[in-house]
């Protein structure tokens, strides 16, 4: 084992050397015009769809299309993989993650050999000459029309998960169901798989035997099946890795020394070096992980398992499993879900032995058939009462353990615990060791929940919502967490068929995934500044999910009817406080003083909640979406007032950021949240140019990410930007 293992870390070193040394792009960025080969399923949400485009010198890039009218939307599904055209557009560097935490997509992409994005701008001008012959893009087209034909023939929910089950496409499956599967840890079953794999092949050789076909042939026609298996089910780490093990296997049995076994363990490690000799990039991928850490575990203790009883084997299986995948899906997702162990036991038998071959024969069925037999009805209202249990027990809060990104210790010995702990039990030794083991894992888990109330360090985080604003105050200690405003999206007039069935909502995909990522599983307050979209809209989600003690809204008389249902709304999930100038409160011992609203103004963005409150020896000062004239009364009103670091307000336009009031303020930082290129133009030239001859340090989300102060005792606080480097400035 050893051996082998040093064998993988030079072959993944080699491959790495090799595969940074030629991963260059043949563009240079500068092309308009692109003449390649659609290479996958076009997955439409809204007014938009996306596909991987092959160019004619072989290199992959993810196409975005939006569509200027629902007739070029139609027009598109004709399209399907094979087809080469040329496409009219524009090219761009894929950027880099900007928020802690976050999936980095540019990483993601350069280790599939992609350097590039690319936007169609002008659908009519798209030109089609011909269809691909190659076996890989015939097979892609096939699988696209067979996706389709289930999306088509089956029920909505049943589609999704058959779509799931037989070709790996999960693009059907609605947001919910697929997040439940996630959170209660049965995705693995959603991708195809081992298991999968078993099921297709030896049932394949099983009919081949049948219809009276030799041993031997069997085997040459189910080893040519197992590639054509794995590009029709998407050829995702775990399939591939299974396929080929497979053919290995049958291919030993065809061709090796008669009456020798072939370890399984020897073909698990000759694939792993495989898949990783051929790109190194699997092993970030969490399903070439997962797939080849289970399977070494599983084959480890095989011998264990084979004697004791099925139903001990299977609960084994199912709690093993999760405690040697903890630290990856912890690493990956940040929590793990109590109904893991169970719901693996008494589901994935159900959906791999039952739900399966349901839908498979339903599959064939829709070759004769134009919708599925009545008498199958029972079956598909089980999917779907399955499917509502799934959304109901990954909605308990209680149920999902939430620890944050693993650190070192955590890492260390939960591993070590874990390792001795299996290794006991597959070996049988005393149970000592088991106990003690089990007890290294526990205190590891219970080290990881209390880790963050022993850290004398205060954070601030100014996330990269997009053009929006979220603050994440985090107290010493763990004292208190307080959010200022959660981003959120802003709609235009969108009509139906442009609308997205999900679209991004930067409270979920920004602020919770942020709050996850640190372990956070309360919040004190949640202060809306104003009722503008791009401040409270991704609150909705955050009310919703993560317990909250009170939420802060500016006193008013003249609230808007779009407030009052705002309102409303978060009042079913949190008592809500209305704020206005002159009030203090203490969170963690820390003093919070609302500055604003004072006064009675009908624009929201006057009656922005103005926060002031001084950490780590420092004065901090968030503003919201005050105009020039409020930071003037501000000025009048508390004429002592200083700040040593100021997030701007409105995103940095020039209605906001006065001379008079930064002169006032004599700060050291500015922050400011906007988004990248957005359409207001922000920040405003004249706002930049002020705080520049003021001498003050400018931060800006929308060119470095996140911005995040962290506040020692009695020392300046340091300041980390999640891009390194600089995006360019828009022009």
């Amino acid at each position: 084992m050893l051996a082998a293992g040093a064998a993988l870390m030079l072959i993944f070193a080699g491959s790495s050397l090799y595969w940074t040394a030629h991963n260059d792009s043949a563009l240079d960025g500068t092309e308009t015009k692109i003449t390649g080969t659609v290479s996958s399923p076009l997955m439409y949400d809204g007014g938009r769809a996306r596909f991987d485009l092959r160019t004619d010198q072989k290199e992959h890039i993810p196409v975005t299309w939006w569509f200027e009218t629902e007739e070029e939307m139609q027009q598109s599904k004709r399209l399907l993989p094979g087809d080469r055209c040329q496409w009219a557009g524009e090219l761009r560097k894929p950027g880099t993650a900007g928020n802690p935490g976050a999936f980095s997509y540019k990483t993601y992409l350069y280790w599939n050999k992609i350097h590039w994005l690319f936007t169609v701008e002008n659908g009519q001008e798209i030109k089609c000459f011909n269809q691909s012959t190659g076996v890989v893009d015939t097979l892609q087209r096939l699988r696209a029309q067979q996706v389709q034909r289930m999306d088509n023939f089956f029920p909505e929910q049943a589609g999704g998960l058959a779509a799931s089950l037989l070709f790996g496409e999960r693009a059907s499956m609605t947001g919910e169901v697929e997040e439940a599967y996630r959170s209660l840890g049965l995705i693995h079953v959603l991708v195809v798989s081992g298991m999968h794999v078993a099921i297709v092949s030896g049932a394949a050789f099983f009919l081949l035997k049948r219809i009276g076909m030799t041993k031997e042939r069997s085997y040459t026609i189910v080893l040519c099946l197992l590639p054509v298996y794995a590009v029709l089910t998407g050829g995702a780490p775990s399939v591939l890795r299974a396929s080929i093990a497979a053919g290995i296997f049958i291919a030993w049995q065809k061709w090796g020394p008669p009456g020798q076994r072939l370890d399984p363990a020897v073909i698990l490690l000759a694939v792993m070096g495989a898949m990783l000799f051929f790109n190194p990039g699997y092993l970030f991928h969490i399903g070439f992980q997962l797939s080849f850490l289970l399977s070494g575990h599983l084959l480890l203790c095989r011998k264990k398992m084979a004697a004791v009883g099925k139903w001990t084997n299977m609960a084994w299986v199912a709690g093993s499993s999760m405690l040697v995948s903890l630290p990856i899906v912890l690493w990956n997702f940040y929590q793990f879900s109590l109904w893991n162990v169970m719901i693996n036991f008494l589901f994935t038998p159900v959906l791999l032995l039952l739900v399966l071959p349901f839908l498979f024969l339903n599959y064939l069925l829709s070759f004769f058939l134009a919708s599925p037999p009545e008498v199958f009805s029972i079956m598909f209202s089980g999917i779907e009462w399955m499917h509502a249990l799934f959304i109901y027990l990954s909605g308990m809060s209680w149920s999902t353990v939430l620890l944050g990104k693993p650190g070192a210790v955590f890492t260390i010995v939960y591993a070590a615990g874990c390792t001795v702990f299996v290794a006991a039990w597959n070996r049988g030794l005393r149970r000592q060791a088991l106990y003690l083991s089990a007890a290294a894992m526990l205190a590891a888990v219970g080290w990881q929940w209390v880790a963050p109330y022993t850290d004398s360090r205060g954070t601030v985080t100014y996330l990269d919502v997009g053009q929006g604003d979220s603050t994440v105050i985090e107290l010493p200690y763990r004292r208190g967490v307080v959010v200022v405003d959660g981003g959120g999206r802003v709609s235009f007039n969108e009509v139906e068929w442009e609308q997205q069935e999900k679209p991004f909502d930067p409270g979920e995909a920004v602020v919770a995934e942020y709050l996850k990522y640190r372990g956070i599983r309360h919040l004190d307050t949640v202060v809306a500044t104003h009722g503008d979209a791009d401040h409270v809209n991704g609150l909705k989600y955050l009310m919703e999910h993560v317990p909250t003690g009170e939420l802060w809204y500016g006193r008013s008389t003249h609230y808007e009817p779009e407030e009052l249902e705002l309102l409303a709304e978060f009042d079913e999930h949190t008592d809500i406080r209305l704020v206005e100038g002159g009030e203090t409160y203490q969170i963690g011992g820390t003093s919070f003083y609302v500055l604003h609203p004072r006064g009675e103004w009908k624009d929201k963005n006057d009656r922005s909640v103005v926060l002031y409150f001084e950490l780590g020896e420092k004065r901090w000062l968030l503003t919201g979406d005050v105009s020039a004239e409020q930071e003037k009364r501000m000025i009048q009103n508390y004429p002592g007032l200083r700040a040593d670091i100021l997030k701007t307000g409105h995103h940095g336009s020039s209605t906001s950021t006065s001379r008079d009031f930064v002169e006032a303020l004599e700060p050291e930082h500015a922050v400011i949240s906007a988004g990248y290129c957005n359409r207001f133009g922000h920040p405003h030239p004249e706002p930049l140019e002020i705080l520049e001859r003021a001498g003050i340090n400018i931060w800006r989300t929308d060119l470095q990410g996140a911005i995040q102060f962290t506040v020692f005792p009695r020392e300046e606080p340091g300041i980390h930007t999640v891009r390194k480097e600089m995006l360019p400035a828009c022009k």
